[in-house]
């Protein structure tokens, strides 16, 4: 099923014709669900550096540029889509004046939504996206903490851009 050209450049990039079979039958099966237990946060799947730490990196990168090639890695995969699908269904369908984030979850059996929203406090860029929703919406404070919830993920599309 490959050419000539196709095995020089699979083998070219150092991988087997069994990994690249593998990859295809990922794409026509489609990816497997992923069973979250708790928001990445510093220490836990996120690195934080000082900025000594960092500035460190970037006169390394600096330094090493023009031997690299450097591509653009933009992850806006179905993936993703399919992964924050319950988010895209709670923006759409949940009115924080009609029912409770509970009471959404038991509706719509989202058991996510409601895990999500009890462990929003715990994402990475909370503060941020909390500063942003308090800068669109002035009364932010005074919302109810389903209504903050609702907010915060509006508010969070700056943060997290998906297609």
């Amino acid at each position: 099923m490959f050419t000539e050209k196709d095995l020089e450049q699979i083998h070219g990039k150092g991988i087997t014709i069994d990994q690249v079979n593998a990859q295809i039958s990922r794409l026509k099966n489609g990816m497997s669900f992923s069973n979250l237990v708790a928001a990445a946060t510093i220490g836990k799947g996120i690195e934080k550096y000082n900025e000594e730490e960092i500035k460190g990196f970037v006169d390394l990168y600096d330094t090493k540029k023009e031997a690299l090639s450097i591509i653009k890695f933009v992850p806006a995969s179905g993936a993703a889509t399919r992964m924050f699908k319950f988010l895209f269904q709670f923006l759409k369908n949940f009115n924080p004046l009609k029912e409770s984030i509970k009471e959404y979850a038991d509706r719509k059996n989202d058991a996510l939504i409601e895990k999500f929203a009890a462990n929003l406090k715990n994402f990475p860029f909370y503060n941020q996206i909390s500063e942003q929703a308090k800068l669109i919406d002035p009364a932010f404070e005074t919302l109810s903490e389903d209504e903050k919830c609702l907010e915060l993920q509006r508010s969070s599309k700056g943060f997290i851009a998906i297609s």
